[in-house]
């Protein structure tokens, strides 16, 4: 019927030489106090009460901030397709509401990278989620290859790049 007061845990009686009794916190003996069940419950459903009361007032709160802030989100979506649309070959397919994105059967056999369903990843600050999909021997062997080879020679011309000859 009883309950410590301090932990909830089951508590214990004892009967002492005087003829009176002691009660010890069976988890804790350095708990002392007593409450009914009852007590312990209404104490908890108020704490629940409380709590929801408090979840609805921080929902309100966001939901003033939520257009706001959708707002922000997809202005910054849009600018990061239109960084991504730019740059040399990458070809971007997101539009949600026609499920338009990119798949593996329909890449096979181009050199492009392309990207689709760009979203926020929530997990961390600043994190984006993309689905990125390219034809694997292609783009991993030859392309690259010669995408390396453009790149050093750009490097070359510009000075960035230097050959040492043995002599």
């Amino acid at each position: 019927l009883y309950v410590c007061a301090e932990c909830g845990g089951e508590i214990r009686c004892c009967c002492t030489g005087d003829g009176g009794y002691e009660v010890a916190c069976r988890t804790d003996e350095r708990h002392d106090g007593l409450k009914s069940r009852a007590q312990v419950e209404q104490e908890s459903a108020l704490q629940a009460v409380a709590d929801s009361t408090e979840k609805a007032t921080q929902l309100e709160a966001l939901a003033k901030y939520l257009p706001e802030a959708n707002k922000y989100m997809q202005a910054q979506r849009e600018e990061l397709k239109k960084v991504l649309s730019d740059a040399p070959g990458i070809i971007v397919q997101d539009d949600v509401k026609s499920n338009i994105y990119p798949l593996p059967i329909t890449v096979s056999g181009k050199d492009e990278v392309y990207v689709g369903r760009i979203r926020r990843d929530e997990s961390v600050d600043s994190g984006v989620n993309l689905w990125v999909v390219a034809d694997n021997i292609r783009k991993g062997a030859a392309t690259n290859a010669v995408q390396i080879a453009q790149e050093l020679i750009k490097m070359w011309e510009t000075g960035q790049l230097s050959f040492k000859q043995n002599k």
